[in-house]
């Protein structure tokens, strides 16, 4: 029997054409929703944090916190399975600060998320700043630096403690304290100049040794503006990147105008102020010194890396004062119990004196000093005709001024 005209799709389509069509028309829209939502769901995420706990306990659970410029912010939770894993998924667009936190742990462990990255952590429970990240070399720069900074504070509280435990001791251990934190900012300057442009010099630049800025200012203004310089270019618009700029842009405005100040209320001096009671009690002006040559030194004399300058220093003295050469040594040096102590070791013979205000000292701003040490050579006029000579190179300088 042949096909009945009637029975063909032809005809039902005919038949049944507007409801066929309305149909197919919901099957067509259901499948683009579901497209579109896969899409989204693609694209809200492209930065895959996961890892896993050693030893985790069954109830253990991962939060994992957005670290900005004013707050952090907890992003997500998850309880590990049963092997101790995780995963956590986010969206960035330039490197974002993120850190990591579990159940029975006080501390935390920083990451650098980045665009179409995956990184898998390995955390051991027993000592959770014992872990290893693959597949970020930002989150193990980040580990480096704070490593870094963990070890400086430790090595703080077990001198404080054994300060407690041994008075007799202090002055040793301050001394040791105070390499501890010098060695901490050594660091901190040498990773920002090392690694220019990465979001890490963002996270250095900011960090704290007994609540006090490592990198203190004025006198390290010059690695702010590197750090705001490279993250500009690298990561222009990146929050970090525009509070570090903003930031630096209201440091060195600042500067600028305590500068300007300075002037201003020196206007009737060749030279800035500088005033300051030696270790004898006895008030120093060095507008005692006009018509002397001068070298006036900025340094930290208990800076265990500065035995050598201070031996360059000794050479000068013994060269040239004879000659008429006056050295004044102003120091920023935070114990004056150190100070005094550098100052009988180096048997320091030229006039030594201490700013016990550090490196917040007015002195820096008004002399223009933004790294130690530093120096300024000043004519019998009270005229600055030299700065920042040292070596060979002084002692030449000083070989023609004093002819």
């Amino acid at each position: 029997m042949g096909l009945s005209f009637w029975s063909t799709p032809f005809f039902y389509i005919l038949l049944h054409g507007n409801q066929i069509l309305r149909d197919e028309m919901k099957k067509l829209l259901l499948s683009a929703c579901v497209a579109i939502a896969l899409c989204c769901s693609c694209s809200d995420t492209n930065s895959k944090i996961s890892g896993k706990i050693d030893n985790a306990t069954p109830d253990c659970k991962v939060y994992l916190d957005h670290i900005d410029i004013t707050q952090t912010t907890k992003v997500d939770s998850v309880k590990v399975n049963g092997k101790g894993e995780f995963t956590f998924k986010v969206k960035v667009e330039n490197p974002e600060f993120y850190q990591l936190r579990y159940t029975g742990s006080n501390d935390n462990i920083y990451l650098l998320a980045e665009k179409d990255s995956t990184q898998y952590v390995t955390i051991n429970s027993n000592a959770s700043t014992d872990y290893t990240v693959n597949g970020s070399i930002l989150s193990n720069e980040l580990k480096k630096v704070v490593t870094q900074l963990y070890n400086s504070r430790n090595a703080l509280n077990s001198i404080y403690n054994e300060m407690d435990n041994n008075p007799q001791a202090i002055d040793s251990l301050t001394r040791v304290a105070s390499q501890v934190i010098i060695s901490q900012m050594q660091f901190s300057r040498r990773y920002i100049i090392d690694n220019a442009g990465s979001p890490v010099t963002y996270f250095v630049l900011y960090q704290k040794l007994n609540n006090d800025y490592v990198l203190s200012l004025p006198t390290n203004l010059n690695y702010y503006r590197a750090v705001a310089t490279n993250l500009n270019k690298s990561y222009p618009n990146a929050k970090y990147s525009k509070f570090v700029v903003n930031h630096t842009t209201k440091l060195l405005e600042q500067n600028t105008n305590a500068q300007i100040n300075s002037l201003i209320a020196n206007y009737s001096r060749d030279l800035p102020e500088l005033r300051l009671v030696d270790s004898k009690g006895k008030e120093f002006d060095i507008e005692q010194l006009r018509g002397k040559t001068i070298l006036l030194d900025f340094a930290m004399i208990t800076a265990q890396e500065t035995a050598a300058y201070q031996l360059e220093l000794a050479e000068i003295h013994k060269k040239y004062a004879s000659k008429g050469l006056v050295i004044v040594q102003v120091c920023f040096d935070k114990s004056k119990i150190l100070w005094e102590a550098s100052k009988r070791e180096n048997n320091i013979k030229w006039i030594c004196l201490l700013d016990e205000k550090g490196e917040n000292s007015k002195i820096l701003t008004d002399w223009n000093i933004s790294t130690i040490p530093a120096n300024y050579i000043i004519d019998k006029n009270f005229k600055i005709v030299g700065k920042n000579q040292f070596g060979a190179n002084l002692s030449d300088y000083l070989k023609d001024i004093l002819k």
